[in-house]
């Protein structure tokens, strides 16, 4: 048979007024001067220390109302000093000595430079938020570029800023277009960049051929963003 024994706290027959005196026996330890001991034994354990806390001054300086202007402070993207640049000759070779490094920089196939006729086309669509422009250039991401684990080896942004370029090449995408923190994309991602934007451009060019009405459309926008930019500008040079 199981039996419960209450927890022997205090008597059920003891004053509050002996609560306190009875709690303070059952510490085993003191605080005296700082310093902590066992009230059993007398061994001391440690001791506390403590310092005043003294305010450091600080000599605020206090704004001059009415004497001098407050100049409102300038940012720039690199506060640093820029050196002196001096422009030094650089150094020629003897008469008779081939240049090998010239000779190197032209071996090798050419650049390969892609016109785009149909780029203002292009950016009028972009502009009107035409579907089909978007279509196509996921069609070549997904098509020329491939995907890696469902995701795309081609940024569709960059496809589609390559698409409406005048003309398209390695160099051209490269200075155009930049990564995430203004990073130069490397010559591989530019090159498969160019090969989507061409499969994307030969998809859309079939596409405006077939559809002359959408092609009359854009090309009405594009004759009156031309005609609009020419006119200001012979009404500046006119004022100039």
């Amino acid at each position: 048979m199981t039996t419960l024994v209450r927890n022997k706290v205090l008597p059920a027959a003891t004053p509050a007024t002996d609560i306190r005196s009875i709690l303070t026996k059952q510490h085993r330890t003191a605080n005296v001067d700082g310093i902590v001991f066992d009230k059993a034994t007398g061994e001391v354990l440690g001791s506390y220390t403590t310092h005043d806390l003294v305010p450091t001054p600080y000599d605020y300086e206090q704004p001059q109302i009415g004497k001098t202007r407050a100049a409102p402070p300038s940012y720039e993207l690199d506060p640093a000093p820029r050196p002196n640049i001096t422009e030094t000759e650089t150094e020629r070779l003897p008469d008779g000595v081939a240049d090998l490094d010239a000779q190197r920089s032209k071996r090798g196939p050419k650049p390969k430079v892609t016109p785009n006729p149909h780029a203002s086309h292009f950016k009028v669509a972009h502009a009107e938020r035409l579907g089909w422009i978007d279509d196509y250039v996921y069609g070549a991401c997904m098509t020329v570029g491939k995907d890696n684990n469902g995701k795309m080896n081609v940024s569709p942004s960059h496809v589609l800023r390559a698409c409406m370029l005048d003309e398209i090449s390695t160099e051209i995408v490269k200075s155009v277009i930049r990564l995430e923190g203004l990073r130069t994309m490397s010559d591989q991602q530019a090159r498969r960049i160019c090969q989507c934007a061409r499969f994307a451009i030969g998809g859309m060019k079939l596409y405006l051929e077939r559809n002359p009405t959408v092609r009359q459309q854009l090309q009405v926008e594009v004759d009156f963003a031309e005609s609009y930019y020419q006119d200001n500008t012979g009404l500046l040079q006119g004022l100039a």
